[in-house]
């Protein structure tokens, strides 16, 4: 659970596309009524501050297709991976002659 909120703050806190809204601190929920002020606040189509944050999470959306594809990160990753796992078992094929 303190991974969960960890990565919502820090996501929250590099895309600015997040928000805490009024949780009842002491018994760690959300009231249905500030999960629905939240909601309207965000997918109102005629608010300036929907649109900002509509536009700023399609960042993320951007970094995750190209870290996914080729070439990206986990591309290369994958890659890298693939490669050292061929390289010991060449040299443990070779050094045991099996």
């Amino acid at each position: 659970m303190e991974n969960l909120k960890f990565s919502r703050k820090v996501f929250s806190n590099k895309y600015e596309c997040g928000s805490r809204g009024n949780i009842a601190v002491e018994r760690q929920v959300w009231r249905i009524q500030d999960i629905e002020e939240l909601v309207k606040r965000f997918m109102n189509l005629e608010s300036q501050e929907g649109k900002k944050i509509r536009d700023r999470a399609k960042e993320p959306k951007v970094v995750c297709c190209k870290a996914i594809g080729k070439g990206g990160f986990s591309d290369r990753n994958l890659d890298a991976f693939i490669s050292d796992i061929s390289y010991f078992i060449l040299n443990v094929t070779d050094i045991t002659g099996v």
